[in-house]
This record gives C-alpha cells, structure tokens and sequence, in this order.
C-alpha cells in the first residue's frame, strides 16, 4: 500500500473570468497530455490563466486527454492530426463527508487520499532494482489528496463520473517527518523529486496538517458515486497514541530528531520540537506490534523492538553521538568513482544509504555506531559490488576504500539537432558483457554536453563496446552512435545527433460549464519543525487545500509560502493566511500564478500576519514571499507531489531495509 502525501504543485488565481455567451468558462491549471499513436511518446502541458496552451503537434494521430483538478470528468478523444482544439469538459462530482470515531468524535488535521479510475495517481516507480530510487520521467503523477477540517470534514471536487467508484483511504499525515526519516538514513536527495519552480529553492519545508486530538487507524473505504455530490460518513477507529522525548547522552533535548513507528509495511512519524517532545497519534491500530525508531542527525538511531499496541504509551529515547565514516569507491586504478550507491551495515542489518559524490567518495555521519561494520558498494547498471568489513572508533572517525573490479573511463560529448546542442534529453551507452548488459545513463546539461562513466572491461578482461543512444521523445526521433570503445582512465568523445520530427503550431483551449455546487468556507491549521521550532500557518478558505498541506521554501534574500488551491470554474474563491511573523516577517509579496492578485489585503496581529485573497476558481498556486525569514538550518527538501512520490519511496526504503534485519 503506498504512503501517499503530497509533492506538485496546481493551483491558479487570476481576475474573476467574464462568462462567455456559451456558459463556459476558462479552465486554467488543466493537463493535457498529448500521445503520439505512432511513436508512443507523450508531450504533457499545462493551461494558463486563461485555460490555453499553445504547443508544436508532431504530425500523426494523437490521442488527448484532460485532466483538471475541480471537479471535472477526465478528457479524452482522438485526432487524426495536429490542429487547433477547443476542449469542454464534462461534469464531475463533488466528494463531501464527515471523518468520525466510532462514538462520534469530528477528527480533525486527517490525510485523505482518493484513486479514481483513469487519474494518473500511481507513483511513477521503475520496476527495475531494490536501489532505483528515481522516478520514471514523464510518467504523469497528480495525487488526489486533502485533508480533514478542525470538525472533522472534508470536501473536495473530484474527476469522478456518476455511476462510477472510487476508493477512499485516511491516513497518518506527518509526511515531512517520513521524509526527514528516508533522507538521513537512506540518503535519498529528495530534490531529484522536485518540480522544476522549485529546483532553486535552498530549503523546501511541507507543512502537514494538525491533528485536532487523537488521529484514528488507516481506513480503506469504496464510495459509489451515484450523484453530482455524494455525502459520506466515514467511521474510523482511533488510533494508539505514542509519546516521550529524544535526549542526548548528556541529557539535552534533541530537536528535529525523527521517531518512527513501523507498523506493518507501514511508517508513521513525528518531528521532535524544541523540547526534544515528539507525539505520534495517528495510523497505529490497537493491538498491532510496532518497532519504534529514533534517529537525528550526527546520532546514531535507538530501537524499541516488538511493542504490542494495546494502549496509549510512552517512550522515551537516549541517542548517543555517531561516528563518521568515509567509503571511497575506486576502479582497479585507483580512479574514483561517483554516483554509486553505498550500503552500512552491521551483520544483515542496513544502517544507512549514501550515494557517492564527485570525488568518489561516500560520507556516513548518522547512524554509524562503532564496533565492526560492513561496507557494500552496489552499480546494478554495471553488475557490479565490491564489500569490505571495517572497524569504527565509537564517535570517532573512520575510512575505507571499496575496489570495484574494473577499470572505468569516460564517454564524453554532446547532442545537437541540426548542428544546435540540445538540452536536458537522456543519454544512455549500453554494452553486452557475455549474458548481461552493463549501462551508464545521464542528461544533457545546458550546452548540450553530457559525460558518462563507463566499466571499459568485462569480467573476463574484454574491452566493452558501447552504442551510445539519445532515446526517442515526442520532438525528436532517436540518435545512436554504434562501437564506442573507452579506455581505462581515457575519455572518447562523441557527437549524437538527433532530428526534429514534423510539428504543427496548435492552440488548445480548455473550457468547462459551472458546477452545480459550491465549497462551503473550511479552517485548516498546517505545521512543520523548522531547526527544532514548530510554526503553525491557519487557513481559513472555501477552496480545496490540494495535497493536504502546504510548502515553505527558502531562496537566497526571501522565504516563500506556497499554498495550492482548486475548486470549480465560474464560482468565487475566498483565502486568508495567518503566517508566524518569525517564520516569515512582513512586509510580504503576495502572487497568484506569478501575477499579482486581483484582491489582497494584508494585516498585522500581534505574532501573526493575516493575509486575505479573493480570486475566481480553477486550480491555483498562491505564493506569500518576504525578504524577512528563519534562514535555512540544513533541512531535507521536499514538496507536494514530490512528497508524495518521496512517501513511496520511503514504502520501497522500508521493504528494503525489513529484507535485510
């Protein structure tokens, strides 16, 4: 089951649109994916304010499809060509219900997640390796998530047809703790998983939605949606309640540390706040067994084993300073070699996951206790690992090599379409080593150019021959170069060139009629742990909160909070904001889609800024930015639909690590 949460960003705030004659109204934040039928390959769009995107159309059958977030029906049909289209969309439904213990208590700051049949909301994993950690590109992914109200409801415009049925699933919605969890053991460089607004963000922070009280045990629910809106009551048990504090040897408070409950193939988890206090009250059921686990940074984790949730406990933890352990990755010359995945382990368990850098070299400073340790060095594209046992002083400082048994070199060069280098398309040389192909993949950078390490012999001492591709994508046809041969320590260079297909200039534009319903006004309250201090963000909106949270991302000189929203074309969308003045100080900019809101006002409380927009709905992205802001503490990055994507990555982390105790 996966761990789904958030990180995408849609949400679209502009002048109320004038209806047109038709009763139609503009649909902005829509993607349209087009499928060429000849090639297979897909081009994805996104509609602007004014619900149009404007796209090169390779010349042959496409199929199009819509999807947009406010209760709209998903879109498709098929073209013999390219040309303009005018796309109107049909009525979806509206999802409105009630979150409830079973004798009646509202729960409140809950995740809900939906799947709808035809909505592209299974994470875009590869099937390929335990530690293949990058999501397939293209692959469409737009999470259907919200979260409860301070009473307990819930209300959200969904692409779900009547007469159709959708499932319905509440769970624990800490993500950013998870996130946390995944990025200091297992290394993951959860930007790999950003959207590209937020690739130059320094610090990117998700805020989760406050539970009211007790959260309740994962639910699965069925909904027939038999109408335009559909009520539902969803009953839940409560869940177990874990609490207590993360010290250090001496006695300190350790803020920012992660305690995570594994239950099941499930994780849940809770940052710790000033106090060293964490509190987990969601997605525990009573009587399953859990392993508690609490890990910080320059720490090495402590571990509660087979605990019985049969009521309320606490537990508290004593973490004790880790050491440092250097893993340097060398060929059969002593060459470095980056981008290979590193396990730490102590007899069968993983302790932690590092990937090495430039230089070769791979860098554990959480969770390495001292004693005997086994380091593991792992190219599934190469076949290859190489292991080694090494002695760690406990808190002290440590090094080792790993020899990979080949000698490495480099195949270098760029790619060009009409003799113009050609940015950010894959690369991948491939060679046949007897059974097996061995492979090396990358990305041309700006200019065009990209470099790639290579084993240059097989096993047996055989040079290996590469083709270098530059795969097919929907503007351009494939590109191969065939017998590339490295030598050890060498670089050959070589030019792939590639052809743009055919295309046609086409103007789509996205229309749907008004709903027959509107979203009544909801408060929500979304927090996170920023360098061991909670800020709270309260919203109070009659748009859907998409994702179920919020985002807070740092840039060199501002700080900038982002807020999701959607809700149906043709009706009024309400926001205000109360943001922590000492998350972000005023005086603030506050953008809608990039441009600036039709109606906002701003004011002052004593601890808190009160930021009021009024816009007409679609799908909508609001940003609040200012010059004054906590500065960056060495957060892990994350984000909506990355989140998301990062929430199953850490379903696979775990799998992962439980196949190894």
């Amino acid at each position: 089951m996966r761990l789904l949460a958030a990180l995408a960003l849609l949400a679209l705030l502009a002048f109320a649109f004038p209806s047109p004659p038709s009763g139609l109204y503009p649909v902005s934040g829509a993607v349209v994916e087009l499928v060429d039928l000849r090639s297979g390959q897909s081009l994805v769009l996104r509609t602007d304010g004014n619900g149009q995107v404007t796209a090169e159309m390779v010349s042959s059958p496409h199929r199009v499809r819509v999807y947009a977030y406010g209760g709209y029906a998903v879109y498709q049909c098929e073209v013999d060509g390219p040309r303009d289209l005018e796309i109107v969309l049909e009525r979806g439904s509206l999802l409105r219900g009630r979150l409830v213990t079973a004798n009646g208590t509202p729960v409140g700051g809950a995740c809900i997640s939906v799947s709808v049949p035809g909505w592209p909301s299974k994470p875009p994993w590869p099937g390929a390796g335990a530690y293949s950690w990058k999501p397939e590109v293209g692959q469409l992914y737009l999470p259907l998530m919200f979260s409860t109200d301070a009473e307990g409801r819930f209300e959200a415009p969904l692409p779900a047809r009547p007469g159709s049925r959708i499932s319905l699933r509440v769970e624990a919605g800490d993500y950013a703790a998870i996130v946390r969890y995944v990025s200091m053991v297992f290394g993951v460089d959860v930007r790999a998983f950003l959207p590209e607004t937020l690739k130059e963000a320094k610090e990117v922070f998700l805020l989760t939605a406050v539970p009211s009280g007790r959260g309740v045990a994962p639910t699965s629910l069925p909904v027939d949606i038999n109408d335009t809106i559909v009520e539902v009551r969803v009953v839940a048990e409560p869940s177990i309640c874990i609490d207590g504090y993360v010290r250090s040897e001496s006695g300190e408070p350790i803020p920012g540390a992660v305690v995570v409950a594994r239950v099941g193939e499930r994780l849940v988890a809770s940052l710790t706040d000033e106090h060293g206090y964490y509190r987990i009250c969601s997605g525990v059921e009573r009587g399953s067994t859990i392993t508690l686990e609490a890990v910080a940074e320059g720490h090495v984790a402590s571990t509660v084993d087979a605990l019985t949730a049969t009521s309320d406990m606490t537990v508290n933890f004593t973490l004790s300073r880790s050491a440092v352990l250097r893993v340097f990755v060398v060929d059969s010359r002593g060459t470095p070699i980056p981008g290979t995945t590193v396990l730490l382990m102590r007899g069968s368990r993983l302790l932690a996951m590092r990937t090495t850098d430039g230089r070769g070299v791979a860098t554990f400073s959480t969770n390495v206790p001292g004693g005997r340790l086994t380091v593991r060095a792992v190219r599934l594209d190469w076949v290859m690992t190489a292991s080694s046992e090494v002695e760690v002083p406990e808190a002290g400082e440590g090094a080792a090599t790993l020899i990979l048994g080949t000698a490495v070199g480099r195949i270098a060069g760029r790619v060009v379409c009409s003799s113009v280098p050609l940015a950010g398309v894959k690369v991948v040389a491939r060679a046949k080593a007897g059974f097996i192909t061995v492979y090396s993949e990358g990305v041309s950078s700006s200019d065009g150019s990209f470099s790639l390490i290579v084993p240059t012999r097989d096993m047996l001492g055989r040079k290996l021959v590469y083709n270098v591709t530059v795969p097919e994508t929907y503007h351009y046809t494939e590109g191969v170069v065939e017998g590339v041969v490295a030598e050890p320590g060498g670089i050959v260079e070589v030019e792939v060139t590639v052809t743009k297909k055919n295309s046609t200039p086409v103007k789509i534009s996205v229309l749907a009629p008004r709903l027959d319903f509107s979203l009544r006004t909801a408060s929500y309250a979304y927090s996170t742990v920023i360098s061991g201090i909670r800020f709270t963000v309260e919203v109070s909106t009659n748009s859907t909160v998409l994702y179920g949270g919020l985002v807070f991302a740092t840039y060199p000189g501002r700080g900038e909070l982002l807020i999701a929203l959607c809700g149906p074309a043709g009706t009024q969308g309400y926001l205000a904001a109360a943001v922590s003045k000492r998350m972000m100080a005023p005086p603030y900019t506050v953008l809608l889609d990039g441009a600036e809101p039709p109606s906002v006002s701003t004011h002052e409380l004593d601890h808190k800024v009160l930021v009021e927009v009024r816009y007409s709905h679609s799908a909508r992205v609001l940003r609040i930015s200012s010059a004054k802001f906590i500065p960056d503490v060495g957060q892990t990055a994350c984000v909506f639909a990355a989140v998301a994507l990062a929430l199953a990555l850490a379903a696979r982390c775990l799998g992962c690590r439980g196949s190894r105790h």
